[in-house]
């Protein structure tokens, strides 16, 4: 009986005769079974900086393992964890004393991680160039034990351009990684940053002209001009438009004269802000105007003394005929003698009243009486009031001038009723009284002239806006549109006449949601009532921004059995996505690794809550691995026992 060794080794071998014809000696040898040589190649790998070793793979090159040996152990590599390549060992790696490996070695490679910068600038007011001052920079991605020795340098900061803005794009340029661990990183992108740009402050100036007393505070401009404007931009930077008004509009040499509503206007006018107006000087000379006066008819009484009724201005501004009279004086006719249209004339009269500095008397006209009844002229006020469609108007006092001393307590103005010119909205507004009677224990000693007008305010009627918005599909800005506008508080004589009009409106912000509140902003009123109105306020609204369709379709991939996955990709439209969005997440596909047919999943793919995705799956195809199985060509002896083993390659 004889055993047949298979393990690697040095075997003694012994023969004997066993025929009884023959006669021979023992014979002895010795068999060698050598290890089985096979190839070990070492697989390449790579590795970003900072992260763990990839996983140290090898295939066989040459030669094979007998079914049922296996390797043991794992392969190694040379230290270091900075960027290089690094040799990788045998480590391990084992077969067992049957096999002798021959082993190729490969390189793990660790590269430079990619960082991204970040950077802050500081705002600054207008000046004329686009140069931005960098206050902070920082880093995204650095390994927390590097975060003392990486850090971003150098570099400069513009804005997109020199004009006045908030918000304003700002890029860098010339940054670079500094610090002890520099070398293990490289960077990507510096992010742009944000930063404003304030409107410079100037200063306007302006010159006014002198004008003869008119009433008003009214002054007229003779020319305007700015300080503070950059050299380069005094041909595009103007103040214009505005009014001007002295101090009051009473009569005064060298008066202050204040400007409003002066604005910026020019190509560069939106880069600059207009802090103050300085005040000018001009003069308002006082108005001439001359007297006149009526004398009260008389019993004839001996004397020429006439009785002064009234006493009146021409050449009174209307606004001033309460504030300014003709007073004091006397008057006496021609002669003691009775008659009709005796001429009288006036001597001593004044000017008077609050008003009466802005005026200068240039004489008083003589007038005619009889000796009659004595005449009396009458003067009321009236009361300001809210505008309400009509002209009729509230008085508020009653009256005379020409009573005698003696008689004041018994001769009053009663009765009658008062209106304005005109219904409309305004200052100053004329209010003429109709009816007005004379009244009291003595009034039938009298007789009334004539009743002089007076002056109150209607002031606008307050009312509030509303309106509607569109709703809209997400396209990343708070743009909104307005449907409809109305109006709360409006006469029902002039709704035709009133409109809400202009502006424009914004939602809160510019993400999907449902009742999102609108608001607007610069609506007017229009119309030809419009201007006995005020717009007090404007309602918000709500609308609703749904999210915007898009549609992402996956990449069919094909890869060969026990191949790496190929990377997932898919298509987009190039204008699915709002400019600044992106997509996150990765595809994934259905489990296995046979040969066959796998869908592709959307995973945890998404553009956002601002986005709804229509996907559209495809296949990740696995097809079959191809062999190629080589015999070993064997030899024996003729008759000889057949070998034990027949060896082929893969």
């Amino acid at each position: 009986q004889s055993i047949v060794p298979t393990a690697a080794g040095t075997y003694t071998v012994s023969a004997t005769l066993n025929n009884t014809n023959y006669m021979a000696s023992a014979a002895s040898g010795s068999l060698v079974i050598a290890p089985k040589a096979i190839q070990v190649t070492a697989d390449a790998k790579l590795k970003t900086f900072g992260d763990a070793d990839p996983a140290l793979t090898y295939n066989v090159a040459a030669g094979s393992l007998i079914t049922g040996d296996s390797f043991t152990g794992s392969l190694s590599r040379v230290a270091g964890e900075n960027t290089g390549t690094y040799a990788i060992t045998p480590g391990s790696l084992s077969a067992g004393n049957n096999y002798n490996i021959q082993f190729i070695s490969a390189n793990l490679t660790v590269t430079a991680k990619t960082l991204s910068g970040n950077f802050t600038v500081s705002n600054k007011a207008y000046d004329g160039t686009n140069s931005a001052t960098i206050l902070t920079r920082t880093l995204t991605g650095v390994n927390p034990a590097d975060a003392a020795n990486v850090f971003l340098t150098g570099g400069s900061a513009t804005f997109s351009d020199p004009n006045q803005g908030i918000a304003k794009i700002v890029t860098s340029s010339g940054m670079t990684l500094g610090g002890a661990q520099a070398a293990n990183y490289t960077l990507g992108t510096v992010n742009t940053a944000l930063a404003d740009i304030s409107a410079k402050i100037v200063n306007g100036t302006f010159t006014a002209s002198n004008k003869v007393y008119d009433g008003n505070a009214n002054a007229a401009i003779l020319s305007r001009s700015l300080t503070g404007v950059l050299i380069a931009d005094v041909a595009d930077v103007n103040l214009t438009g505005g009014t001007a008004s002295f101090a009051n509009a009473n009569v005064g040499p060298g008066k202050i004269v204040t400007a409003s509503g002066m604005t910026l206007a020019g190509t560069k006018a939106v880069n600059y802000t207009l802090a103050t107006i300085n005040t000018a000087t001009a003069d308002i000379t006082a108005k001439d105007i001359a007297g006149i006066f009526t004398a009260a008819d008389k019993v004839y009484d001996g004397n020429t003394n006439a009785t002064i009724l009234s006493r009146n201005l021409t050449g009174v501004l209307t606004a001033d005929v309460s504030d300014v009279v003709l007073t004091g004086g006397t008057a006496s006719f021609n002669n003691a003698n009775i008659g009709v249209g005796k001429t009288v004339a006036s001597a001593g009269m004044t000017l008077s009243g609050s008003k009466s500095g802005n005026y200068n008397l240039t004489g008083v006209s003589t007038t005619t009486a009889a000796i009659t009844k004595l005449a009396l002229t009458g003067n009321f006020t009236a009361d300001n009031k809210v505008y309400d469609g009509n002209t009729n108007a509230n008085i508020l006092t009653r009256s005379l001038t020409g009573v005698l001393t003696a008689d004041a307590a018994d001769v009053t103005l009663t009765g009658g009723s008062a209106a304005f010119a005109d219904a409309n909205a305004g200052v100053g507004k004329t209010v003429t009284a109709l009816g007005m009677t004379l009244g009291g224990a003595k009034a039938s000693n009298y007789s009334l002239g004539a009743v002089n007008n007076t002056t109150a305010n209607i002031s606008a009627k307050g009312i509030s806006g509303s309106f509607t918005a569109a709703n809209k599909i997400y396209d990343g800005r708070t743009n909104a549109s307005i449907l409809s506008g109305s109006l709360t508080g409006v006469l029902v004589a002039d709704v035709a006449d009133v409109n809400l009009t202009g502006s424009t409106a914004a939602f809160a912000d510019k993400n999907v949601g449902t009742a999102k509140v609108v608001t607007a902003s610069g609506m007017t009123l229009t119309g030809s009532k419009a201007g006995n109105y005020s717009l007090t306020t404007v309602a918000s609204t709500t609308a609703n921004i749904s999210a915007k369709p898009i549609v992402i379709t996956a990449d069919s991939k094909n890869k060969i059995y026990g191949d790496v996955d190929p990377a997932l990709t898919y298509t987009l439209p190039t204008s699915a996505l709002v400019t600044g969005d992106v997509l996150t997440g990765t595809l994934t596909r259905a489990v296995g690794e046979n040969v066959g047919s796998y869908v592709i999943n959307q995973n945890n793919l998404s553009a956002g809550t601002n986005y709804l995705i229509t996907f559209n799956n495809a296949s990740l195809i696995i097809n079959r691995k191809n062999l190629v199985v080589t015999l070993d060509n064997k030899t024996k002896a003729y008759l000889a026992a057949n070998c034990q083993q027949i060896q082929y390659l893969i």
